[in-house]
C-alpha cells in the first residue's frame, strides 16, 4: 500500500505540474484511498510513521 500511495502521490503531482487538473485529482483520491486501506491494518504506532514518511514525500516535492 505504501509504494502505491507514493507513486500515486507523484502522479497527481506531475499531473498538476502539467495542469492536468482531472489526472491530478484523480491520483490524489487513489493515494488518499490507498493510506485508508493501508491504515486499517496498522496499529497507532504503525499509522503514525506512516503518515510521517507521506508527508516527509509531500515536503520532498518540488513546487
Amino acid at each position: 500500500m505504501w509504494s502505491s500511495a507514493v507513486e500515486h502521490i507523484h502522479a497527481a503531482h506531475r499531473s498538476a505540474l502539467k495542469g492536468d487538473s482531472t489526472n491530478a485529482r484523480l491520483h490524489a483520491t487513489i493515494a488518499k484511498e490507498a493510506i485508508k486501506d493501508a491504515a486499517r491494518y496498522m496499529s497507532d504506532d504503525e499509522y503514525e510513521g506512516f503518515i510521517d514518511q507521506v508527508r516527509k514525500q509531500l515536503r520532498g516535492l518540488p513546487e
